[in-house]
């Protein structure tokens, strides 16, 4: 896995200062969406998709097959929601194996995380949550897919793409 680097704090009230340094204003709270806590208790391990709306997501089917599978008691559950507070919440959990998160959260979850890998920071948005030990650690899986695909699939990337990102 890459480095890991702390994730930014809040600067004050309203705003953040992401790892690139940038203030950006936080949006302003609209109506939150929330949902019912998923049945996490029969699970020995667990995740969520984090995000608002996710109903076409096929990402909960997949891993809950997967699972199965190999036989492992895991659950991976939709959270469609906008409630950050909720979310936090749930992922205080020592259960708790990773999450996706998708929008509208991807930037407004990074303030609350333990760290970022070099992927997060760079890209200032985090697709996905992993549990080290009891830090979450934010990453950007996108930005690994597309950078692998070029590297294995371009002839020669002129220097433009290496892993080091």
């Amino acid at each position: 896995m890459a480095a890991v680097q702390a994730a930014p704090q809040a600067d004050h009230p309203g705003h953040t200062r992401p790892a690139n340094g940038v203030v950006s204003a936080i949006a302003p709270k609209k109506d939150i969406i929330t949902c019912p806590t998923p049945p996490i208790d029969t699970f020995e391990k667990h995740g969520f998709l984090f995000g608002y709306p996710i109903a076409h997501s096929l990402s909960p089917l997949f891993h809950t097959t997967v699972f199965q599978r190999l036989g492992l008691n895991w659950g991976f559950f939709s959270l469609p929601s906008t409630d950050m507070d909720h979310f936090l919440r749930l992922i205080k959990d020592p259960r708790l194996l990773g999450s996706a998160v998708t929008m509208p959260h991807k930037v407004a979850i990074i303030p609350h995380l333990d760290g970022l890998t070099n992927e997060g920071r760079l890209v200032g948005a985090v697709n996905t949550i992993v549990r080290q030990g009891n830090k979450l650690i934010g990453t950007n899986t996108d930005t690994i897919g597309i950078r692998e695909s070029f590297l294995q699939n371009c002839p020669k990337t002129y220097g433009l793409v290496d892993r080091a990102w």
